[in-house]
């Protein structure tokens, strides 16, 4: 901020001066070229360069001149005209009206200066550039100490020199900092590429790794699916084996001879005549014959019921049940 209002200041402080020293050099060239007969706005600029109006004017002061009627002009006035008689001759004069008076209906001007005691040769209005309105200090200031060549160096010669190389240096700064600018922003730019294909490499790098990890995944789920197929579902020809086994239970079921009728008759008789025997032996009571007896057939049914073995309905059933298996398996096989 401070920087900035500083710049600012600066260059109104340049602009300020540039101005200054066009205007009075544009004014003095003006003049000068067109015989003080131009004017600015209807102003002139003079420099005094005796000390006939001291303390008023010294020696070295720029007084601005403004053109007016002269017919408005009075006594008091200080006025610049144009000498046209002795030593007064082509002269630029800057006097004051000490007294104004008609001969044969033309004004006449008696002017002096302040700090003479002779008057000047008397003027007419036609000799008259104009009324002094005011010293220009800040030109007088310059004007003063630019006089001689050395003056001219340092106070003309010298700000232009400094004012242009100020200007040329801070465009060639200006420019500096705008290249510098500039590369800094490309480089940002080239970081921030950079950052953005390192991401997409790295996007890149995780992609490939998330399809090599399915395809190495997807193959060892589809080895491990049959293998889990061919373990859980019997093949065809297991089925085959199972059916043949089971058809030889069937068989090897079929075979074995349940106990008949005649052979329980046969058993009931031996125990009967070992208890006939036992009577005789121990002579028991008829009725510890009797429980022994009933306590023998029940233990013959049950060992009747628990020595039961399959039908041959059931076996039919497993038989069909199994051979369905095995035809279902044999359709999902041809699928």
């Amino acid at each position: 901020m401070i920087k900035k209002i500083f710049k600012i200041v600066a260059t109104i402080i340049k602009i300020f001066l540039v101005l200054t020293i066009v205007l009075f050099v544009g004014f003095v060239l003006l003049q000068r070229l067109s015989n003080n007969n131009k004017t600015v706005l209807g102003y002139r600029m003079f420099a005094v360069v005796t000390g006939s109006m001291e303390p008023v004017y010294k020696i070295g002061d720029v007084i601005l001149v403004k053109t007016v009627d002269t017919n408005t002009l009075k006594e008091g006035d200080d006025v610049t005209y144009l000498g046209k008689e002795a030593s007064f001759k082509d002269k630029v004069i800057t006097h004051r009206i000490i007294k104004i008076e008609e001969k044969s209906g033309v004004k006449v001007f008696h002017t002096k200066g302040v700090a003479t005691n002779s008057e000047d040769p008397t003027i007419e209005g036609n000799q008259i550039y104009g009324k002094v309105t005011k010293k220009l200090t800040i030109l007088s200031f310059f004007h003063k100490y630019s006089s001689g060549n050395v003056g001219f160096f340092f106070f003309v010669v010298l700000p232009i020199m400094l004012l242009v190389g100020t200007e040329i240096v801070q465009t060639m700064l200006e420019k500096y900092e705008k290249k510098a600018k500039k590369t800094i922003d490309q480089n940002n730019q080239s970081v921030h590429e950079q950052i953005l294909t390192a991401q997409a490499d790295e996007n890149q790098v995780q992609e490939e790794t998330h399809n090599v990890s399915n395809q190495l995944v997807i193959p060892a789920q589809a080895t491990v699916e049959p293998a889990q197929q061919q373990v859980q579902q019997p093949t065809e020809e297991q089925l085959q084996q199972e059916l043949q086994a089971l058809q030889q239970q069937v068989a090897a079921q079929q075979q074995v001879q349940q106990p008949t009728e005649e052979q329980l008759q046969q058993e009931l008789q031996a125990l009967q005549q070992q208890v006939a025997a036992q009577q005789q032996v121990q002579q028991p009571t008829e009725e510890q014959l009797q429980q022994e007896l009933q306590a023998l057939q029940q233990q013959v049914a049950a060992q009747q019921q628990v020595q039961q073995q399959p039908t041959e309905e059931q076996l039919q059933q497993e038989l069909q049940a199994l051979q369905q298996q095995v035809a279902e398996q044999q359709q999902n096989n041809q699928q």
